[in-house]
């Protein structure tokens, strides 16, 4: 009635208001205080009637919702929404994935007690659904971080699967839409948990995307030597190997009669390939340096390294290289980390528990947001520039960056709790968020990418952490390179220093 009235209306309602108010027996100062502050307030930015009935319908809908339905449904479709997987139109289908809302809202549903339950291959669908039976929202497909629309209806359309060798099979190999990058970001979101264990799954996955090797050549040598295979008793093989890589660049001339190149090596270079590879290499001194015939250097190095070659083809070489290119592939494909790490990168929240859970609280003074006080008292006051500014006790929380805002300069942060909105000034903001680059080449992101362990210090101030450090304290926030056995921490206090 407020919003879109005149002034003739609104005297009208006030009348109203007063008269009944008084007929109920209530007081000249409450009605005025109602009149004044509770509807007069309203008055400034009241919106037309039109505006007001959409409003008013959707609230009815909302309202009747929540009323007669499980919350569940509610829930899910804020969830659906926010990560752009609700099935309305084809337009709607086509929207990325806001992985920062997908995080805090399942955050925030996570810390009221309401479990996100991770997607099974065989049971999750394309958007977030309700489990009413259990009590739990099944996490979508589609939101799974690298699977697209694409790669979801393939799965849905493929299913069920009896295991995960009949996923690759009939979803996989028979069609060219899911790459070796879904299948891991599949693995990491724990889709095939109903098979077996996911990191025995992953490293089943990883051995089947590498070709191992029943016999090495002169070709695998540079591989070999850059994995560090071989032992000290090779090394001259190998200083022998990298200098002729080195020399056969430096071209003298090239001539005919005999067909050769011709190549220039230095005093300490030829030292060490004469001693190894005999003086017939050599045709003649310029200066102090030494010319030398590229055929005779290849003649002599081919006998030369011949034994190398050799135990490179030995059953343990063999089976060490193999491990080597394991270990290489799965470095690349999973970046390491635990389980508990890749459900963060692939679903951005932990099914089970934070990979934080084993560290020492006590031990960095770690402190629970959730159980400090909203409103703290002050510690004290300084002075600046005439003005008074209230200090507080210092406080450490801990968690794993979920989201950030460049323009509030607010830090979204999934602690073992709950979600945590991190207020930064906007000089610190900066030096922590920017990327560090040499060259063109980066040398460090931003503290704040997605996944990253941060401690951050400070107090709490309503529902936020303002980000700040005490006197006695040199740095406002660490970042966790490494949760160590025990529950240690690995800790890097500066940002790289170029």
């Amino acid at each position: 009635v407020i919003a879109g009235s005149n002034e003739k209306n609104l005297r009208e309602l006030k009348e109203l208001v007063y008269d009944k108010g008084r007929a109920l027996g209530t007081s000249e100062n409450l009605l005025r205080y109602f009149w004044e502050v509770q509807l007069g307030a309203q008055l400034g930015y009241s919106f037309s009637s039109s505006h007001v009935l959409a409003y008013t319908l959707i609230a009815m809908l909302q309202l009747n919702l929540n009323t007669k339905y499980n919350p569940l449904y509610w829930l899910v479709a804020v969830l659906n929404a926010n990560a752009g997987s609700i099935e309305v139109d084809e337009e709607a289908k086509k929207q990325d994935n806001d992985y920062g809302k997908v995080a805090k809202a399942v955050g925030d549903l996570t810390q009221q007690g309401i479990r996100v339950a991770p997607p099974l291959i065989n049971t999750a669908d394309y958007s977030f659904t309700p489990d009413i039976k259990n009590n739990q929202i099944i996490y979508s497909l589609k939101a799974i971080r690298g699977v697209n629309e694409q790669v979801t209806n393939v799965i849905l359309e493929k299913r069920p699967f009896d295991s995960f060798e009949d996923f690759i099979e009939r979803a996989v190999e028979s069609t060219d839409v899911i790459k070796p990058t879904n299948v891991v970001q599949l693995i990491k979101a724990g889709v095939f948990s109903e098979f077996g264990n996911t990191r025995e799954i992953m490293a089943k996955y990883i051995m089947s995307l590498i070709s191992p090797k029943d016999k090495l050549n002169g070709q695998n040598l540079n591989r070999c030597i850059n994995m560090g295979l071989f032992t000290e008793e090779w090394k001259d093989y190998v200083e022998i190997f990298n200098l002729r890589t080195t020399v056969n660049k430096q071209v003298h001339k090239k001539v005919t009669k005999p067909n050769d190149t011709l190549l220039r090596v230095k005093s300490e270079q030829i030292n060490v390939l004469t001693n190894h590879l005999g003086s017939g290499i050599i045709v003649e001194y310029e200066g102090q340096d030494t010319i030398i015939s590229k055929k005779e250097l290849d003649k002599e190095y081919k006998i030369f390294i011949e034994p190398l070659i050799e135990h490179m083809n030995t059953e343990g070489f063999l089976k060490k290289y193999n491990q080597a290119l394991f270990v290489e592939e799965w470095v690349q494909r999973t970046k390491g980390g635990t389980v508990e790490k890749w459900a963060m990168d692939s679903l951005t929240y932990y099914p089970d528990k934070h990979e934080l859970d084993s560290v020492v609280e006590a031990r960095y003074n770690i402190s629970n947001f959730f159980e400090l006080d909203e409103n703290p008292e002050p510690l004290g006051y300084s002075k600046w520039n005439g003005r008074e500014f209230p200090y507080y006790q210092i406080g450490t929380i801990m968690g794993t960056v979920i989201d950030k805002n460049n323009t509030k300069h607010t830090v979204t942060l999934l602690t073992k709790e709950g979600v945590v909105i991190c207020k930064l000034y906007a000089g610190l903001y900066a030096h922590y968020n920017k990327t560090i680059k040499s060259n063109g080449v980066t040398v460090e992101d931003s503290w704040f990418k997605r996944g990253n362990l941060l401690l951050v210090n400070g107090y709490r101030r309503g529902e936020q952490w303002v980000v700040k450090k005490s006197k006695q304290q040199e740095h406002s926030i660490s970042l966790i390179t490494e949760v160590q056995e025990g529950g240690v921490l690995s800790l890097q206090n500066e940002r790289v220093n170029l």
